[in-house]
């Protein structure tokens, strides 16, 4: 007889004999008193309020830490906006033989906007404290403001504020959008280092605002990060995650089977 059935058979009895009437004629058939002892007190003493609460506890930190990671941390689950790619003007003047070239470049704005989407930075979301994402771009020195509001990429005048400075050149930039592929082209010239994306803002501000999905994106090194190892500081919130949701499924499996016994 398994545990189980043993507390089904002492239940079912006690409609009809006291408990020590039960327990006497079990230890006559060969069971032992604290295994009989220990039947009848699952069956008076359900789970205690400590265990449901404990379970309750670790499934709420269970689903808090996924959404913490995939909807925080390193977004997964957002609408890409589907934007327009605006052709760039090739045939326009040499920008040498241009009187003001800063005025008169192929790159635009726009151009970037596109690029940025297409490297994920709509996934990015306001910080705890209601702080939009703040990227500047250097273009061969020439610097570019965006934000993004509800996962939209929008062109900033002056920020003075920026998470993250993404550097490149003009060049670079032109491959990439005419590239059929925009992802290996944009990860060659990363990888070359004719794209460099420094952080400004704190790892922790970064990581609340959902900057992981562009470091998720390149596949970011230490190497290619000016004086903060990105790759190591967002390997350790890996790590964590996994090792909340792996000792919390295993807490919980622990407890269920507890329960079962």
């Amino acid at each position: 007889m398994t545990s189980k059935e043993l507390r089904d058979y002492i239940r079912k009895n006690l409609k009809n004999y006291s408990f020590d009437m039960i327990k006497g004629n079990l230890m006559a058939t060969g069971f032992a008193e604290k295994e009989i002892d220990h039947a009848f007190k699952k069956i008076t003493h359900p789970a205690g309020a400590f265990k449901i609460f404990s379970m309750f506890f670790l499934c709420l930190l269970l689903f808090g830490s996924m959404y913490a990671y995939f909807f925080v941390i390193s977004p997964v689950f957002v609408q890409k906006p589907i934007l327009e790619k605006t052709p760039l003007n090739i045939n326009a003047p040499a920008l040498s033989s241009l009187p003001s070239p800063v005025n008169q470049t192929l790159i635009k704005s726009g151009h970037i906007i596109f690029l940025l989407n297409e490297i994920g930075a709509y996934k990015l979301h306001p910080s705890l404290t209601g702080e939009n994402p703040q990227i500047n771009v250097d273009v061969d020195g020439r610097g570019y403001s965006f934000s993004v509001i509800n996962n939209g990429i929008i062109d900033v005048q002056n920020n003075l504020n920026p998470d993250i400075k993404i550097i490149s050149n003009e060049s670079s930039l032109i491959m990439i959008y005419q590239s059929n592929n925009t992802k290996n082209a944009v990860l060659t010239e990363y990888n070359n280092g004719s794209i460099k994306i420094v952080p400004i803002a704190e790892m922790s501000v970064l990581a609340l605002k959902g900057y992981k999905s562009l470091y998720d994106y390149f596949g970011i090194t230490g190497s290619v990060i000016s004086n903060k190892n990105v790759e190591e500081y967002y390997s350790i919130i890996d790590l964590i995650f996994i090792a909340i949701v792996s000792g919390i499924i295993i807490a919980l499996a622990y407890l269920a089977k507890k329960e079962l016994v």
